[in-house]
């Protein structure tokens, strides 16, 4: 993750390790969409933070509540469906 302070990503120094780790996730989630925005691989306003929200919730579901595994193919599937879902709103 620190690689990406050295793209203009700043890391934040909030005092608290937590928080820190938190808001770097954050904002290189930002640069990642921005990025992709650039390319036209996503529309314009694409929302980063409900992209995240769409991207982690699954699996913070599945690790919270147990009732299915995380296969190793998830992260993938999660990111294919999340992406053509970004990709149909205009």
């Amino acid at each position: 993750m620190l690689a990406g302070s050295t793209e203009g990503i700043p890391v934040p120094d909030t005092g608290d390790v937590r928080t820190d780790l938190a808001a770097f996730a954050r904002a290189l989630a930002g640069a990642i969409v921005d990025r992709a925005v650039g390319r036209g691989e996503l529309p314009a306003g694409t929302d980063t933070g409900l992209a995240l929200e769409l991207l982690c919730s699954p699996v913070q579901t599945r690790a919270l509540l147990g009732h299915r595994p995380i296969e190793p193919d998830l992260p993938e599937r999660l990111a294919d469906t999340v992406l053509n879902g970004l990709r149909g709103r205009t």
